[in-house]
């Protein structure tokens, strides 16, 4: 299943097909990308979220939230923030 199908499934088979769904999206998170790239990751985690089940939503906020938190406190990143 893919995100440009969503709109067009059942509340029911999202939900059985969440966790997938949920892996596929957070392999993208700790990659490097634009702007446009994570607007888009954003909506399709909204999407997913409004129609299927929220029960993990809190853990992929705290996984972002870590991943952020790693980036800025790493050294690479330091002369990038200066």
């Amino acid at each position: 299943m893919h995100f440009s199908e969503l709109v067009f499934v059942s509340q029911t088979e999202v939900k059985n097909s969440q966790e997938k769904l949920e892996e596929q999206l957070s392999k993208h998170l700790t990659e490097i990308l634009g702007p446009p790239t994570r607007q888009l990751l954003a909506k399709c985690y909204a999407l997913l979220y409004s129609i299927g089940s929220t029960r993990t939503l809190y853990e992929t906020v705290n996984k972002c939230s870590d991943i952020i938190r790693s980036k800025d406190e790493s050294q690479s990143y330091l002369p990038v923030k200066l």
